[in-house]
């Protein structure tokens, strides 16, 4: 399930932090809304078939949530060290 998280938010996120404008992090919000959505869906009804605890089904689903929440933290934390290279680079320049 992680993996079709990762890949579902890591290259939108990338592009879209990467062509930021005023509508960014709306959008990344909606996307990481939908696709965690989803996801917890696709877990809910794959454990459905299963006698669990509820406590431990909502353990699963989660810690499904903090893993989307995660990937987006990673590539805004990638993006930021990219800018500061950039910027790096153009000071460096001008001096």
């Amino acid at each position: 399930m992680q993996s079709k998280v990762h890949e579902a938010l890591s290259e939108p996120v990338e592009a879209l932090l990467d062509g930021a404008n005023d509508e960014t992090w709306s959008t990344v919000k909606k996307l990481h809304r939908r696709e965690t959505e989803s996801a917890v869906s696709g877990l809910s009804s794959a454990l459905a078939g299963f006698d669990m605890e509820e406590e431990t089904r909502d353990r699963m689903v989660k810690s499904l949530q903090d893993y989307a929440r995660g990937v987006i933290e990673t590539k805004a934390k990638e993006e930021a060290v990219r800018v500061l290279m950039r910027m790096k680079e153009r000071y460096s320049k001008a001096s």
